[in-house]
């Protein structure tokens, strides 16, 4: 005989007991948000790596929402613009002094390299491989400069450490972009040594201005004197010529024609019998 079930009454609605709905919400909740982890997103200037069951993809995840399957893959995203690391160090230079230097670096993760850079290094990439590939350029550049060299050849320098970086960090797929040499302090006994070495150079320079002064100033007696002597010789040269010239011209006709021009036309009184010379010069012998 098959049992009959009874008609629920007309007007009456199913009483649902507040277990049951708490049991409902929760798996409600579960569906949504394993709906909502079916979507994931990597943002502009970032790639990301997938892995699936501890494999690493290959290819990287480019920017934009794609679907992604929860508790079956990771997402780990990656910077891919040009960052900055500044480092400070001390190390010592060829001259064995003491440098404390400050660098910038300049340096982003090639997109595609990315998954072999999470599967080789990981996320920690700059603690474990930058910031000791800056250390180590920056004492192995310092260790090829001299002090002085350090002030006066920065780009020299410069160049010297990046390109050191260039090529390690090259191994581990991280490019650089730029490097800046942003300082270089010494110690204070050998900022004395440069401040006392500077002053006797400036006292040497003062000591050299001096004696070209000097030189100068006897150049240009012995010039004044000089002139002077020659513009004696020359005035004795043309008094001898002039005077040479004269001598050629007293003929004797100038001579007796000078003495009538002088004569004032009375005779000399003389008692002997000589006849008087008349002198050029006006006096009588």
């Amino acid at each position: 005989m098959t049992p009959r079930i009874a008609p629920m009454p007309l007007g009456r609605t199913a009483v649902i007991s507040p277990q049951r709905a708490f049991a409902l919400t929760g798996l409600a909740a579960v569906v949504l948000g394993v709906a909502l982890n079916t979507v994931a997103s990597v943002g502009p200037g970032h790639v990301g790596v997938r892995t699936r069951f501890g494999a690493v993809d290959a290819i990287p995840v480019r920017p934009g929402s794609f679907l992604h399957l929860p508790f079956v893959e990771g997402l780990t995203t990656f910077d891919t613009r040009v960052q900055r690391l500044d480092y400070k160090g001390s190390a010592a230079s060829k001259d064995l002094q003491d440098v404390v230097g400050v660098m910038s670096l300049n340096f982003r993760l090639d997109p595609a390299e990315v998954p072999a850079i999470y599967q080789s290094i990981g996320p920690e990439y700059e603690q474990r491989v930058i910031e000791p590939a800056v250390q180590e350029a920056f004492k192995a550049t310092m260790a090829q400069f001299t002090s002085s060299e350090l002030i006066t050849q920065r780009e020299s320098v410069k160049r010297v450490a990046r390109d050191l970086l260039a090529e390690r960090l090259g191994r581990f797929r991280i490019i650089v972009e730029e490097l800046n040499v942003l300082d270089f302090r010494f110690s204070e006994q050998f900022n004395k040594a440069i401040e006392g070495a500077n002053a006797a150079k400036q006292a040497v320079l003062e000591e050299e201005q001096k004696l070209r002064s000097a030189q100068v100033q006897a150049q240009q007696r012995i010039a004044v004197a000089k002139a002077e002597a020659e513009a004696t010789l020359t005035r004795a040269q043309a008094d001898a010529e002039a005077n040479a010239k004269i001598a050629a011209s007293l003929t004797p006709a100038v001579l007796e024609y000078l003495a009538l021009q002088r004569w004032d036309g009375k005779l000399p009184q003389v008692t002997s019998g000589a006849t008087p010379f008349i002198d050029v010069t006006g006096v009588r012998r």
